[in-house]
């Protein structure tokens, strides 16, 4: 009786056995795979950051050249000012940049009157609404002395939340 339960459970298991080293195969096969996958995500990645990291490095080398203070600002963080900005500003590094700065603005009836913290698609379109040779603001340095001049405002890409503004001396 125990012989027979025993050929019994061999019929059984055998063909499992199959089953089990077959699904072994492919748990296999979907861990090396989801490696795989892993690994293509993170090459591509790193690629893709080593590109972003060179094209900043170009955009800041070229805002440093311009003698004009610039900023790359959207409404709620400046991303990038060249060293004409720190320099005026006596600012040592990019980093220390207060985010909600006004500029350090003098209102005067002369000059337009301009608050950075609206958005800058109001702002844009205020300046561009105001003839060329009106253009102008005047901004106190870090020493406090006044400074008059000429600002533009644009898109930095068409559809862009990133504005450029440049700020020249006249």
């Amino acid at each position: 009786h125990k012989l027979g339960e025993i050929r019994a459970v061999t019929k059984i298991v055998v063909p499992i056995d199959k089953y089990i080293r077959d699904s072994q195969k492919l748990f296999w096969i979907i861990c090396i795979s989801t490696f795989s996958i892993l690994i293509f995500i993170f090459v591509l990645t790193r690629i893709f950051v080593v590109k972003k990291q060179k094209e900043s490095k170009k955009l800041q080398k070229l805002i440093n050249i311009l003698d004009e203070i610039i900023i790359l600002k959207s409404n709620k963080k400046i991303y990038k000012v060249n060293e004409a900005f720190l320099k005026f500003f006596n600012i040592k590094n990019s980093k220390n940049i207060p985010q909600n700065s006004n500029l350090a603005l003098v209102k005067s009836k002369e000059f337009l009157d301009i608050n950075f913290n609206r958005p800058l698609s109001v702002i844009k379109e205020q300046i561009q609404n105001t003839p060329k040779e009106k253009r102008l603001i005047q901004i106190k340095d870090n020493y406090g002395k006044i400074h008059t001049l000429s600002i533009k405002i644009d898109n930095l890409e068409e559809n862009s939340e990133l504005f450029v503004i440049v700020l020249s001396d006249i």
